[in-house]
């Protein structure tokens, strides 16, 4: 939205642009020489300890399914515009960006190298950038 606060002189404008995305990744570990038929860990021959097999083997159930992940972004961008005179104006403007996304690194639809738990993570980005600016027509005659 925008227009003038006064005729001629001073106008404004606003947007804003939000979306929110639900987007569960399908998980599991599946990819062969990972787990064998059992759907225990095949990394837990020696040199791996029982202690770490163990370890390994306790998480691997809760990695099978979906693993939930959000895209969420707010973006909002405003300016005001000042014509004080014929020769001289001003303007200044401010964008505000944040996003979100949980669990939102791996961006795959679905992982079967378990990568949605093990190598997954939160993303998060804030952007806040003002702008100042002045435009002046120089006179033709100096001095008048």
């Amino acid at each position: 939205m925008g227009g003038p606060i006064k005729k001629d002189k001073l106008f404004y404008f606003f947007n804003t642009e939000i979306s929110r995305r639900n987007f569960p990744i399908a998980a599991s570990i599946t990819q062969p020489g990972v787990i064998d038929g059992a759907g225990a860990f095949i990394g837990c021959a020696a040199p791996a300890t029982p202690a770490q097999c163990a370890a390994i083997n306790s998480i691997l159930p809760r990695q099978f399914g979906q693993v939930p992940r959000e895209n969420n972004q707010e973006l909002l961008f405003g300016k005001l515009d000042w014509r004080p005179t014929d020769r001289n104006s001003f303007s200044a403007s401010f964008n505000f960006l944040r996003f979100r996304a949980p669990n939102g690194l791996q961006s795959a639809i679905a992982l079967n190298t378990g990568a949605a738990v093990g190598g997954n993570g939160d993303d998060s980005v804030r952007v806040r950038t003002g702008r100042l600016g002045w435009t002046a027509i120089p006179s033709k005659h100096h001095g008048q």
